[in-house]
């Protein structure tokens, strides 16, 4: 069982208004941070003439003051089979086609793109006013 007498005792050589018996600490003066360089980071690929971006904030058409509004981004299959076809040679799996509504300033506004489920972005763009109701 711990009390208070199983802590420890104070130190009474130590007085710390004088800093008397206080630990020493070293600042190394040529200390220098090195930097560590993993790789450039890859935003885009290009495969079969179509750039497709790691994010939707990687794509330069994305709005870079756009503000988003929760509740108002919506995703729908992608209706064009060509289209989805050339998607799915790029990468397998689901692709939607999003619609995110928000604001630049004070104007409304929607960004349209295609999105697969590991976050690929292609065709990105910028519409007036919003695109759910």
């Amino acid at each position: 069982e711990e009390s208070i007498d199983s802590i420890g005792l104070e130190d009474n050589t130590i007085n710390e208004s004088l800093l008397d018996n206080m630990p020493d600490y070293i600042i190394e003066e040529e200390a220098t941070i090195q930097p560590r360089v993993i790789g450039p980071i890859v935003k885009y690929v290009v495969k079969n003439g179509m750039t497709f971006y790691k994010s939707i904030k990687y794509a330069p058409k994305f709005p870079r003051n756009f503000r988003a509004v929760s509740g108002k981004t919506k995703h729908h299959n992608v209706n064009n089979k060509t289209l989805l076809a050339k998607l799915r040679k790029v990468e397998k799996g689901p692709w939607k086609k999003v619609y995110k509504d928000g604001y630049i300033g004070k104007k409304k506004v929607s960004v349209h793109y295609f999105q697969s489920k590991s976050g690929l972005v292609f065709d990105v763009k910028t519409k007036s006013g919003w695109s759910n109701k």
